[in-house]
């Protein structure tokens, strides 16, 4: 099977962010909360939102 190669970049990012934190789940998630932060955004906005109807 051919990968296609959008999938594998992001997966290269993906092995890259793990290696960089030793494959430390938290401290992955420590590092993307301080980018976030010092980017001065949320990348990830949290709050619940309604859903639309058909």
């Amino acid at each position: 099977m051919k990968t296609d190669p959008i999938i594998r970049e992001l997966w290269e990012i993906k092995d890259g962010l793990a290696a960089e934190c030793n494959h430390d789940l938290r401290r992955l998630f420590e590092m993307l909360k301080a980018s976030q932060s010092d980017r001065g955004v949320k990348l990830v906005n949290r709050a619940k939102r309604r859903m639309r109807e058909r």
